[in-house]
């Protein structure tokens, strides 16, 4: 059965068609971003609400260093601000007179796979693999696409450890703020419950859209599983 993995638009894919690819095999290469926040209206004198009015850049504009972000041409001698970096224009705040630049460093980051399976296409931003059988479902608050082995939770009390947990997609039913808080410790890459969960987190979470989905899914027990944040599903496979 082929399986279709979404790819980052900004990643450089490391892997090759006919790799066997798994947990610990290095997927894609990206530059490091980080953002940078610039105080424009202090820069050039003006209120904080009018910074539109001076800005010589657009949301979504590339920046390069040297370019002319800012002017006031009404101040008395005039005063204009030059980029010290260079980017892409990300936000405009006229509460604050502040614009934020997204800046590419020349550092790389490398992730690993979050699935298993032979590589048999990449193309268009995506990778399709080779795995044994597979069953989807459809998902609620399917943003981002992650994956590992699938961790079935069928009573919170039953013991779980930082081996059976880490790196892993936890699957249940629904999940206690204290269990939530103490898997996200252990390391578990992501939740899919078919309650929501009782803490905010910065752990990847979705939901199932239907609770035959989740039932069924519980009843196949396939080991893994990934989601995919673009078309918003759960597959589960072996």
């Amino acid at each position: 059965m082929i399986l279709t993995i979404p790819l980052p638009e900004r990643g450089k894919p490391l892997i090759k068609v006919g790799q066997r690819v798994d947990f610990n095999t290095p997927l894609f290469e990206e530059k490091i971003h980080k953002e940078v926040k610039v105080f424009i209206s202090q820069k050039i004198g003006v209120s904080p609400k009018k910074i539109f009015q001076h800005l010589k850049k657009l949301v979504g504009d590339t920046i390069q260093t040297g370019d002319l972000l800012a002017e006031n041409k009404s101040f008395m001698a005039g005063r204009r601000y030059t980029s010290e970096h260079t980017g892409i224009l990300k936000e405009i705040n006229h509460i604050d007179g502040s614009i934020l630049i997204e800046v590419s460093s020349t550092d790389r980051a490398v992730r690993n796979a979050f699935f298993i399976g032979e590589a048999v296409k990449i193309e268009d931003g995506s990778l399709q693999i080779k795995v044994a059988s597979a069953h989807e479902y459809e998902i609620k608050n399917g943003k981002d696409s992650f994956g590992g082995k699938a961790v079935y939770v069928k009573n919170e009390n039953d013991s779980y450890d930082e081996e059976s947990v880490s790196g892993n997609v936890v699957i249940a039913n629904t999940i206690s703020g204290y269990h939530q808080t103490k898997m996200e410790a252990l390391g578990a890459s992501g939740f899919a419950t078919l309650h929501i969960l009782n803490e905010i987190t910065s752990t990847p979470a979705v939901l199932f859209k239907q609770i035959k989905d989740f039932e069924d899914a519980v009843k196949h027990h396939l080991p893994y599983c990934f989601i995919d944040g673009k078309t918003s599903k759960i597959v589960f496979y072996t």
